[in-house]
């Protein structure tokens, strides 16, 4: 994992799209009101990235950067810690914990580039459930309250392990106190 700056030439991103980021986030609160879907429809416009949206929350957009890795840019001021949120557990987690959080492979002011994982979970499968359960107990043993824990935000591994595609709403108990 590696934070990127502006110039840096290992980037996955080029700087015309560093540029359109770096636009988009300096007039993003203008749209604060909107909700979900027309945040979301003007972020893509205005960054005017070439790339498909994957989806979106109320924070954050999913660009498929087609090269086996999303970009997650913030919509609204709390995706910055969201981002924040997943760098920081994805860097400090134990390693037994981080098998299962997707990678996060660079990052600057504002977006993150992780991994892209397809292989749907199903909750209604009780292998999966039993996972989730498990998955689950071993956040909260470390002290890390796993908030959104859903099929939307999960992926199967190659191996068929559970992995966590957006853990921006996990909270470390030190975080918080």
């Amino acid at each position: 994992m590696r934070q990127t700056s502006k110039g840096n030439i290992h980037s996955i991103l080029t700087e015309k799209e560093w540029r359109s980021i770096e636009q988009w986030l300096a007039i993003m609160e203008k749209y604060g009101h909107y909700n979900d879907d027309r945040i979301a429809r003007k972020a893509k416009k205005k960054m005017g990235l070439s790339y498909d949206v994957l989806g979106y929350g109320t924070f954050r957009i999913v660009f498929d950067l087609n090269n086996g890795y999303v970009l997650k840019v913030v919509t609204r001021r709390m995706g910055f810690l969201s981002n924040e949120l997943e760098i920081n557990l994805f860097r400090d987690c134990p390693n037994h914990l981080r098998n299962y959080l997707c990678p996060v492979k660079e990052f600057g002011h504002g977006w993150l580039i992780m991994r892209k994982m397809t292989r749907k979970v199903s909750i209604e499968e009780r292998d999966h459930r039993k996972k989730l359960v498990k998955l689950e107990d071993d956040f909260l043993k470390e002290g890390i309250h796993p908030g959104d824990l859903n099929e939307e935000n999960l992926a199967l591994s190659r191996e068929g392990d559970l992995v966590v595609l957006d853990y921006g709403h996990f909270s470390r108990a030190d975080f918080w106190w």
